[in-house]
């Protein structure tokens, strides 16, 4: 094979290979686009952020007895290449490590970053392929 041909041929393989990775796929959102409603399923809970058109969010969580904690707040989104929405006084139930942490929300913003991988998605840990998926 050429060294013509094989670049080609990696350069149409790409989109394949990018996809069966682990990371999502960067792309710029739209604050319109973001707007929905996310879910996540862990060993310990179920997990669900519902991002308001008037930047209000909402956080379900379900631990495994079947208790549910719910959190309310303010979210903002300036767009532009990171795709980072800021949550105020969010709670993050899970570490980077996939373990639980807790149902207390935090007394800051905490940053989601948003990606494409067969779909839109939040991520919580890359590392472990751990992500909310947009369901609506």
């Amino acid at each position: 094979m050429s060294k013509p041909s094989k670049v080609v041929g990696l350069l149409l393989s790409w989109p394949i290979i990018a996809q069966n990775g682990c990371v999502p796929i960067p792309r710029l959102y739209t604050k319109v686009e973001l707007i929905g409603t996310y879910e996540i399923t862990y060993s310990f809970g179920a997990d669900t952020l519902i991002l308001n058109s008037d930047n209000t969010y909402e956080q379900r969580f379900i631990d495994k007895s079947g208790k549910v904690f719910i959190n309310r707040g303010k979210w903002d989104f300036e767009g532009g290449r990171d795709n980072q929405v800021s949550l105020i006084n969010a709670v993050d139930v899970c570490d980077p490590f996939g373990k639980f942490t807790s149902t207390r929300p935090h007394p800051s913003y905490s940053l989601r970053s948003f990606g494409w991988y067969w779909g839109t998605v939040i991520s919580v840990s890359e590392d472990l392929g751990l992500y909310m998926r947009k369901i609506r």
